[in-house]
């Protein structure tokens, strides 16, 4: 390892983790910042309230779509970087990309639910997942594969099991996208039946640094 990597590799994660999970916490509070109360001419008519929530509905559709994929990339992101001992500026700013992604989902998802059956509205929440999911991968990749060394995962046949399983859904999401240009609806269902491969956890075995000279402990991770 040259110098200038053993350097990089010194970068701690802790500040990464937490601007991640800022970002995060305010994109899912940025979700329900759209809903406002109804206005209504005469405010005891319930069924003049009911209409008016009615037409509400895409709004909370959107937020229910919304909240499920970026809960979900926070899941996987605050997993996977359990398996991580330091970090590097490449990550760093591949992080950022991601995280720019996690807050553009909430745009297409709106304009989807509003529009299901137009193709243009479905594609657009389908490319977005896409690049996201696939950005995702390629943080996961280039931990794991690339620049090993400040991975804390013990087993190559683990860690290449949950990297298959990222470019599974990045295929599957791949297939979606393609299907939103001929049957939107049925592809609105492809997204969310593909987040039900998450059911089927990928453990990854990491080793825990104790600081003492003794052999440091190992867990495992689901990813």
């Amino acid at each position: 390892m040259s110098q200038n990597q053993k350097l990089e590799a010194t970068l701690s994660t802790q500040r990464l983790e937490a601007f991640s999970d800022s970002v995060f916490a305010i994109v899912i509070t940025l979700l329900f910042l759209d809903l406002k109360t109804p206005e209504m001419d005469i405010q005891s008519d319930w069924r003049e309230l009911l209409d008016a929530l009615y037409k509400l509905s895409p709004k909370f559709i959107s937020i229910i779509v919304s909240f499920a994929f970026v809960a979900i990339f926070w899941v996987a992101h605050h997993q996977f970087f359990r398996t991580l001992q330091k970090t590097t500026r490449g990550l760093l700013w591949l992080n950022l990309v991601f995280l720019f992604l996690v807050c553009f989902v909430p745009f297409p998802a709106a304009i989807m639910t509003e529009y299901p059956e137009n193709k243009t509205a479905v594609a657009f929440f389908g490319a977005t997942i896409l690049l996201t999911s696939g950005m995702l991968c390629a943080v996961r990749w280039y931990t794991w594969i690339k620049h090993s060394e400040i991975s804390a995962a013990t087993s190559e046949s683990e860690v290449k099991q949950a990297l298959n399983r990222s470019l599974l859904m990045v295929a599957l999401y791949a297939v979606a996208l393609a299907i939103s240009f001929f049957f939107p609806v049925a592809a609105i269902v492809l997204y969310l039946l593909i987040l039900l491969i998450l059911l089927f956890p990928v453990k990854v075995e990491i080793e825990e640094e104790t600081g003492d000279d003794e052999e440091n402990p190992t867990t495992e991770v689901i990813l």
